[in-house]
């Protein structure tokens, strides 16, 4: 198939595949670390069933093999070992947790803004929402400043799955020497916390790459898809000034309509019969978040941006059942922080004129822009 970038509309071949081709097999498929060949699964029933069933669906699609550490983290695990490892990360994203986040979001929220609020343009995307992102999350973890500009250069390499084990192996040995001068030094950050933890230091590495790619990359991605909605919608953008109370149910619509990952992928480990079509055993599944999200037989209007809706709980954009992303409530907390206080300050967001806009990836796994330059007018 080609890349979902390379359709246009993405809400038309949506409808068109959930009619036509509702579970289908591509021989020629990309995953990101490497194989060809994945089910292409596009209805909501169908799509939350892969995500949930862990049984017949496994999340352990990925080579358990030491230049994939990724393979080894609790999102690449299913009960009983899944529960036990994502334990002991769940209490960063706690409520309580986020809570104690607020300020320090507000404050870097403010500092990013205040330096473009004078030149009535920026790029959200490298100005805004990926040193954003990158600095709570690494704040988070433990991870310093100055390695910023190295953890997107590893990341990009696995997310585009151009370099997937290279940008790991990059990764693996910066937290090899974070990890000793922790040791020494503990500090009140998540990477401390796991070292005092009984693990096998590969879940560790795993646990960390894994949080980082999703706190830094996903986050950034809804921000910048939000503020991209909101360019197209300026009276959508006031009215969120007005009422901010109405902000967390807009990410909401943002999330199903451009959710971050277009799609995610599973492992049968079982024959499974969906649609008509028998899935084997040890083949690659790949559901469409994206195409669940906009299934008219549970959103109503699909395509229609609705802050009325009452079902928000069944959208899917991060995912669904035991392996709901454990970094939800942080990237709601970045994008209602951002959405507030941008449109706080801002009005009149605009894409900038003869803009062409460059996906940030080409693969087929990923949403989002690689640059977003917007003009816009001061708010008095």
């Amino acid at each position: 198939m080609q890349s979902p970038h390379q359709l246009g509309d993405l809400s038309s071949w949506y409808a068109q595949m959930r009619n036509e081709n509702p579970v289908y097999y591509d021989e020629e498929f990309p995953l990101i670390f490497g194989p060809k060949g994945s089910w292409q699964v596009f209805c909501y029933e169908d799509v939350r069933r892969v995500l949930s069933d862990y049984s017949v669906f496994s999340n352990e699609y990925m080579p358990k093999i030491e230049e994939n550490p990724i393979g080894n983290s609790f999102n690449q695990t299913d009960p009983p070992l899944h529960g036990k490892l994502r334990a002991l990360v769940s209490g960063a994203f706690s409520v309580e947790a986020m809570r104690q986040l607020e300020d320090t979001v507000y404050t870097q929220c403010e500092g990013l803004i205040t330096k473009v609020l004078n030149q009535g343009e920026w790029d959200i995307v490298n100005d805004f929402a990926l040193p954003l992102s990158a600095s709570v999350i690494a704040q988070a973890l433990g991870i310093p400043p100055q390695h910023f500009e190295s953890f997107n250069a590893w990341t990009k390499m696995v997310v585009e799955g151009t370099g997937f084990y290279q940008g790991q192996e990059g990764m693996k040995n910066f937290f090899l020497e974070l990890f000793e001068e922790r040791r020494m030094r503990p500090q009140p950050d998540l990477i401390s916390h796991l070292l005092t933890e009984n693990m096998d230091p590969e879940h560790i590495f795993a646990h960390c790459i894994i949080l980082f790619m999703a706190g830094y990359e996903t986050t950034s991605t809804l921000i910048g898809n939000a503020l991209f909605y909101l360019s197209e919608h300026e009276t959508l953008q006031d009215q969120l000034h007005a009422l901010p109370g109405d902000i967390p149910r807009a990410i909401n619509e943002v999330l199903r309509l451009r959710p971050s990952a277009l799609n995610m992928y599973r492992i049968a480990a079982q024959d499974v019969e969906l649609k008509g079509q028998w899935i084997k055993k040890g083949q690659f599944v790949t559901a469409w978040i994206g195409s669940a999200n906009r299934d008219p037989s549970v959103f109503p209007y699909p395509n229609h941006f609705d802050l009325d809706r009452t079902n928000f709980s069944q959208i899917l954009s991060f995912g669904h059942g035991i392996h709901f992303c454990v970094g939800a409530p942080l990237a709601r907390l970045e994008a209602r922080i951002a959405l507030e206080v941008i449109l706080r300050h801002m009005k009149k967001l605009k894409v900038r004129e003869n803009t062409q806009l460059v996906p940030a990836t080409s693969s087929t796994m990923l949403s989002g822009f690689k640059s977003l330059p917007l003009t816009f007018e001061v708010r008095a």
